[in-house]
């Protein structure tokens, strides 16, 4: 019976799974008692775009300063300039990148407005969609919490959480953006910054660290870029 309904599972290729985990609110990630007052960031407040995002995330931002604002798949560009957001996170999702086209769109208009962006996991795949890039399904996913990346910058390297099936491929990206990680056990993308906009990606779990915290440099790269933002503003 087990053997028959595995047989005729369709696979995840081609379907959008956000709309089912899609829908985390503010107050379900404690952010009374997280935030460290003396590191409160002026004026960056961040704009969680949620895939399926995980609790961390938030906490983690919060915990570097930033005050959070979470918004679901389904919000309009449009709709968020209200929200004097400063810079926008991609989340972690589920499934295939490609039919979440209302993400990629949204994107597309941050990106377009220079918005400071950060996607992590799914939110890096979807950046990459919106960028005229392609994903591929993996014939092997990263699973787990001991994957080596490397920091093509430094030359340092991080021992990472993973969880995609999903892959960008790079082909197209050698002109607009720099690969800053890759895996070192199948040299796949795990990150990149573009190179004329504040837009970063990180294919792993920055905020899943149950041992050291290094890979944090990742949000501190993407609230200097904010920082900047904020001063060119004032």
């Amino acid at each position: 019976m087990l053997r028959s309904r595995l047989s005729s599972f369709p696979g995840i290729t081609g379907k959008s799974l956000i709309e089912q985990v899609s829908g985390l609110k503010e107050e379900d990630c404690f952010q009374e008692f997280v935030p460290n007052l003396k590191r409160k960031k002026e004026g960056c407040v961040v704009l969680v775009y949620d895939l399926g995002v995980k609790r961390n995330i938030v906490k983690t931002l919060i915990g570097l300063g930033c005050s959070v604002k979470i918004v679901g798949s389904g919000t309009k560009f449009a709709d968020i300039k209200t929200l004097g957001a400063s810079g926008i996170v991609f989340s972690n999702g589920p499934g295939d990148p490609e039919p979440c086209t209302e993400a990629i769109k949204f994107a597309q208009l941050a990106i377009k407005d220079r918005m400071p962006c950060l996607g992590i996991c799914l939110g890096h795949q979807i950046i990459s969609l919106a960028l005229g890039g392609k994903t591929v399904k993996m014939s092997v996913g990263h699973h787990g919490a001991n994957h080596p990346v490397v920091n093509l910058r430094t030359g340092k390297i991080f021992i990472t959480s993973q969880n995609h099936g999903f892959v960008v491929d790079e082909q197209q990206f050698e002109e607009i953006a720099e690969i800053t990680h890759r895996s070192l056990f199948d040299g796949t993308i795990q990150g990149y910054r573009l190179k004329k906009f504040p837009v970063f990606a990180f294919q792993g779990h920055p905020e899943g660290c149950p041992g050291p915290q290094d890979i944090e440099e990742i949000f501190e790269d993407f609230l200097t870029s904010i920082e900047q933002k904020v001063e060119i503003l004032k």
